[in-house]
């Protein structure tokens, strides 16, 4: 599991599709819950977490978990974490492409 989080971070941080449908399961059924919002399905966490924000709203991405802890239930896995940007002359590790965009250190 945490060898499948690495590729995880590495695809968020280098908003890597062709990496993040490698991670993530093509189904709607999987849930991705960010600080913007609840997202339900493949389709919709490719579309609006790593096109929409990762890829055309950022030009510099350093996702910095902390607090990761993984729970089983049967034959499946929850892995949940925090995140923290990592500071680089501020708050933000994230660096928005248009606009001014910051958030506190953790989210």
């Amino acid at each position: 599991m945490r060898e499948v989080f690495e590729r995880y971070l590495k695809s968020v941080n280098a908003a890597d599709l062709p990496l993040a449908s490698e991670v993530w399961l093509q189904s709607a059924d999987v849930v991705a819950v960010t600080p913007f919002g609840r997202f339900q399905g493949w389709d919709q966490v490719r579309d609006e977490v790593y096109i929409k924000f990762l890829q055309q709203s950022l030009t510099e991405r350093d996702l910095q978990p902390s607090n990761v802890s993984i729970h089983t239930m049967g034959d499946s896995r929850r892995l949940l974490h925090q995140c923290h940007r990592k500071p680089r002359g501020g708050l933000v590790c994230c660096r928005p492409r248009y606009g001014d965009w910051s958030r506190k250190a953790t989210t």
